[in-house]
This record gives structure tokens, sequence and C-alpha cells, in this order.
């Protein structure tokens, strides 16, 4: 007792200075769109729960080649042109900085940031200063970075964000709207990455209907766990007479610790919310590689008042093939709204169906989505070989990967990959392209089809694809227009067949299909 009271008396005898405070070069920025967090920020890992999609500024200097290594080292980390990867960006603190050390990683998912910002086709943008929006605290090609980028403002600042007033009465999402998340953020729905890198929800159509989606597909056994959420605008429940939710899911894929839960929310951050689970029938993943069918819950909301957001949590202990379930969500009613009338709609995207002949019907196998929904028929395979097709991704670009080069040597098989239905019914002038790449062609732009088929039958219509990429190189180019017209006004199945031999079986990389026509 002594010991402690005078080493206590000691103790406050003499003052003793303060630590320096280590201040981050650039200083601090909190993630706002006025004070955007820096590039040093960036790189040493820094998050504030307060922004989980922060604003971060910082100069162009180059990019990751990922031909060389997908992890930024001294040999890949390119700071002179010409460019040739147009999927990432690297940034730093000031423009003339050439120590790969000092700059942190971007990543350019397909969309208008990626193509306003690579310096692939956008060569003068080196030395420029950017502000990005985006995820931060995960590494991305080996360092801390921003990932995910959604949106992008030229100089220091990024774009001032509207504050939205709450929903003040019964509403209804069907996501018939557009095929862009973005057309639903400018309403104030929030797609949020908490862990596991991926760009979470998206929409997708599929028979005329869009729906919102989300899965681990993309990610790894080991990169989890995987936890994405989708937000409603703000809510004002004091404004809503019936106070009841209702939404459908469907599911497919079943995975061990893969959920989908819905909570209630009092902020749209779910690292700051207070979030109460509300009890939903959510749907369950049949056995297999089918999709359930649509299941409708009803909620009854009536405990809350005030502004509330419904959250929709979705989480994968584990990603990639087999380690995680697909969720779609549709037909979000809070408060019993009547279903809208989008007949007398203007599209807020070129995606969706109209009247010009070079708007594109369908947009299949889009190079930013998680999963695909295709079906792999193996017509043959040879002894030791289970698949040709699968849907797979590198670097952030997701594509159909078709080989039969196993085990050192060509195989013969044989093997079509196919989307499901979709409905050219009142289409005049059907047309189709895609983009496509391959390294070593040695056969297959003999072996490698596009083919189409009326759905309900068994034969299919090959096509030779007019124009192929480049070999010696894994550059994705377009295929050229392929006239299906002879397919007018019916319902088809259309796809890529894949015929290898033993004297060729080069790996083939497909994306971005689309199909067009005039209604």
């Amino acid at each position: 007792m002594m010991l402690v009271a005078m080493v206590g008396l000691t103790s406050c005898d003499y003052e003793y200075a303060q630590p320096p405070v280590n201040v981050p070069e650039g200083g601090i920025g909190t993630g706002a769109w006025d004070n955007p967090m820096t590039a040093y920020q960036c790189l040493i890992g820094s998050v504030n729960e307060d922004y989980p999609e922060p604003w971060v500024t910082g100069y162009i200097v180059g990019v990751v080649n990922v031909d060389i290594s997908n992890v930024i080292s001294e040999q890949c980390a390119q700071f002179e042109g010409p460019f040739t990867v147009a999927t990432n960006l690297i940034i730093a603190m000031n423009p003339e900085e050439r120590n790969y050390e000092n700059c942190a990683t971007v990543q350019l998912p397909s969309g208008g940031a990626r193509t306003a910002l690579n310096l692939v086709d956008n060569p003068d943008n080196l030395g420029k200063q950017v502000t990005l929006k985006g995820t931060v605290g995960s590494k991305y090609c080996g360092a801390y970075g921003v990932r995910s980028v959604s949106d992008y403002n030229w100089g220091d600042k990024g774009k001032e964000e509207i504050v939205l007033p709450p929903v003040d009465g019964p509403f209804y999402q069907d996501f018939d709207f557009g095929k862009s998340f973005d057309t639903y953020a400018a309403q104030g729905w929030k797609n949020v990455e908490v862990s596991g890198g991926l760009s979470g929800w998206y929409i997708k159509e599929f028979s005329g209907n869009n729906y919102i989606t989300t899965s681990a597909y993309l990610g790894t056994e080991t990169g989890g766990p995987y936890e994405n959420w989708l937000i409603t605008p703000a809510i004002d429940m004091d404004k809503i007479a019936e106070k009841t939710l209702q939404f459908e899911t469907q599911a497919a894929y079943p995975a061990d610790n893969c959920t989908l839960e819905v909570y209630v929310m009092s902020s749209n951050n779910p690292k700051t919310s207070t979030s109460t689970q509300l009890k939903a029938d959510i749907a369950v993943p049949p056995t297999g590689t089918s999709y359930s069918d649509w299941k409708k819950a009803n909620v009854d909301l009536s405990a809350y008042s005030g502004t509330i957001y419904i959250g929709w949590r979705y989480y994968s202990e584990k990603g990639g093939s087999g380690f995680s379930t697909t969720y779609c969500i549709d037909n979000v009613n809070v408060g019993n709204a009547e279903k809208p009338d989008h007949s007398g709609d203007t599209p807020t995207d070129p995606s969706t169906p109209g009247s010009d002949q070079n708007a594109a019907l369908y947009k299949l196998l889009a190079s930013d989505s998680a999963t695909c929904d295709w079906i792999f028929d193996n017509i043959s395979l040879p002894e030791g070989v289970s698949y040709v097709w699968k849907w797979t991704s590198y670097n952030g670009t997701s594509y159909l990967n078709a080989s039969a080069f196993v085990g050192g040597k060509a195989n013969a098989a044989k093997s079509i990959a196919h989307s499901p239905a979709i409905s050219l019914e009142g289409v005049t002038g059907a047309s189709v392209d895609f983009q496509h790449a391959a390294k070593y062609q040695t056969t297959l732009p003999t072996i490698g089809k596009f083919v189409v088929r009326e759905s309900g039958t068994t034969d299919w219509t090959e096509y030779d694809i007019p124009t192929w990429p480049d070999a010696g190189t894994w550059k994705f180019a377009s295929s050229g227009k392929i006239d299906i017209s002879r397919f007018d006004g019916k319902v088809v199945e259309v796809g890529f067949k894949y015929e290898s031999t033993t004297e060729g079986a080069d790996q083939w990389e497909i994306n971005n299909l689309n199909v067009y026509g005039k209604k």
C-alpha cells in the first residue's frame, strides 16, 4: 500500500510531454464529398465507419500491369504509356510519384467510371487529380486501395451528395424501370459492402422481368466472410397508414453458412445502425443448380414509427462455386402500395427494350455480374475432364471460359453453353454481338461457333463469328454483328458451341452479349 502511494505521488511530481500525433500526409479526410480521404490514408488502410463508401482523392500515376502480375510490385507498376490494362489505376499524393510503395490501387469495375478513367482509352488522364467513390480498408492487387469505384469527380472533391427526404407514403419497387443500380441509387437505395470486397447487389433481367440479386460466386473459399447490404430509402412510418412490408425472394445453389436476412435499421450504414431482425419467409435454394420459385414474405411493421430503413443482409462465410448461395429480391412493397405502371416511363439506360434498332433488347453475360444462370450442356467429355465451360472472373472482369486443354494436352470435347429462354416476339431484324478474348488461336476460330435454337427444340443453328480478337493477348474485342433475324418472333435460346480436337483445345473467354432488334 505504501509503495503504491509513493509511486502515485512521484508520478504526479513530473509533467511528461504528450507524444506527438502523427498526421497522415495530406491531412485527415473524413470521406465526405467535400472532405475526401487522401490517397495516403487509403494506402495505409484507413476506414471511417460513418462512410461505408467514402470519397478518396489522389493523382492518377499509372496502372498495375496485370499481364505481368496481379500483385503490385516494382516490375508490374507501370507509370509510363502506352497502357494495355483498363481495369485498374494506381493513385498517389503527387503526380510525379514513381515509387509503387507510395501508391494506392484502384479497382475499376465495368461501367461509366472505367470508361472515363482508364488509361488505355484516356492516356491524357495520367497526372490528373481525381476524387473517387468506393470502398476502402481492403487490399486490391496486393495493396490497400479503392475497390468497386461507383463514381468519380475531377479535382480535389467528390460530387455534392443530396440528402433525400424520407418517403412519406406507401411505396413499391419492382426494379423494372432500368437495369443500372444507379437508377435506384438516385431514389435513395444503397448497396453497401461490409466485408469481402465484392460489389454486391446488381440488377438482372429474365424473361422480361427485372429483379435485384447477389452472391459470393466471384469470391474465394478463403476470402470471406462476404457481407453486403441492400437498403431502402429512408421511410417515414408516421406517414404510412398500413404498416406492412411485402417482398419476394428466389434462391439457387445451396451452401453452408450462407444466409439472407431482413432488418429494420435506424440508418443506412450497417456498421453504425441499430438494426432489428424481422421474421420473414425467405426462399430456400433447391438441391442442384435450378432456382426456387419466387416466395412472398409478409411482415408486420406496426411496432415502428419515425424514420426507418429496411435492409437485406447477405452473408456468406466463403465464396466461390459451391460455397455461396444466390439470392434474388423483387416487388418490395411498404404500406400496401399499388404496383406501378411503367408503360409510359422513359427508360433510364440503353439496355431497356425500345424501338431503336441499335438499342440492346437484352444484355447477357455482363462482365460485372457475380453469377451466370446459363446452362452448360456437356455433350462429350474425355476421361478426366469434368467440364468445359465455367463462369469465372479475373481482376474484376467476369466472363464465360471454355477450354479442354487438360493434363498438358489438347483433348477432344463438345459442349454448349446457352442462355435461358429469351423472347423475340414482336421483334424484327434480330442480331447479336459480344466481346471475346483468346490468346492461343491454333484451331479456335474453327471449333468455336455462336448458336441459336427455338426454345423447346433440340437442333442448333450455327453461325461463324465475323471477327476474332488479336492472338497473343487476352485483350477483349468485339465479335461484330451476327444476323439472327431468321428467329424473329420466336422464343429462343442463344449460346456458344465449343468442339475441340486433340489438335487444338484453346481457351476462349466471352462476355457482354447483346441481343438487338426493332419492336
